[in-house]
C-alpha cells in the first residue's frame, strides 16, 4: 500500500495518517506495532514485509529498507520474516546487510538464473507470468530458487500452480485452494 485514503504515506506524517482510522476503526499501525502483533502466538506464520519502491527516490528506497530490516531484527522477527519487492535494487541493498534472509522478487522481469546470481532467494510472480515463460519454473527448480505465484483465485490457475508443484500460493480464495489441495493430492 503507497497511499492510504489518498495520501501518498513516504510523503505524509503519521500524525496525519493516524487521523484516519483503518475501515475496523483501528488506527493505522507502524511497523513496529505489525511485527510486535505478528510474533504474538506465531509458532508457524512467516511474516511477509513487502517493501515498495519509493516513489521520491531509490536511494529513500534502500534506506527505508534498512531501516525496516534494522526495526525487523530489533524485534527479533528476523527468523520468521521474508521481505518481498518489486524494486531490485532493495532486495540487493538488503542482502548486503543480511545474507540469510529471505528474498523475493516481485516484477516478473528477470529469470531464476538472473536472481541466483544476485543471491535472491526466490521469484514471486503473479502467475500469468509463469504461464508464459514455463521454462523458468524448472529453472527455479534446479537453481534453488523458491517458487511462488500470486494472486491465484480460480480453480484452473490454482490447479495449474499445484501440478507444476510451486513452493507457494498467495490467493485471496484460502477455502478453494485448500480444496484444489485436497483434489490434488
Amino acid at each position: 500500500m503507497t497511499h492510504y485514503n489518498k495520501l501518498l504515506i513516504e510523503k505524509t506524517n503519521y500524525a496525519d495518517l493516524i487521523q484516519l482510522k483503518l475501515s475496523n476503526g483501528e488506527n493505522l499501525p507502524t511497523l513496529r506495532e505489525y511485527i510486535i502483533e505478528g510474533k504474538k502466538n506465531n509458532k508457524n506464520t512467516l511474516l511477509v514485509c513487502e517493501i515498495k519502491p519509493s516513489e521520491i527516490s531509490k536511494e529513500r528506497g534502500k534506506t527505508t529498507a534498512l531501516k525496516t530490516v534494522e526495526t525487523i531484527k530489533k524485534l527479533n522477527a528476523d527468523k520468521i520474516t521474508c521481505y518481498i519487492s518489486f524494486d531490485y535494487e532493495i532486495l540487493k541493498q538488503i542482502r548486503e546487510v543480511d545474507q540469510k534472509t529471505v528474498l523475493q522478487y516481485l516484477e516478473g522481469n528477470k529469470s531464476p538464473k538472473e536472481v541466483k546470481a544476485d543471491k535472491i532467494s526466490g521469484v514471486d510472480y503473479h502467475y500469468s507470468v509463469f504461464k508464459k515463460h514455463p521454462e523458468w519454473i524448472k529453472e527455479a527448480k534446479e537453481n534453488n530458487i523458491i517458487l511462488n505465484a500470486w494472486t491465484v483465485n480460480e480453480a484452473s490457475d490454482m490447479d495449474w500452480i499445484i501440478d507444476h508443484k510451486f513452493n507457494y500460493i498467495t490467493t485471496n480464495e484460502p477455502e478453494l485452494l485448500k480444496e484444489r489441495l485436497k483434489v490434488k493430492k
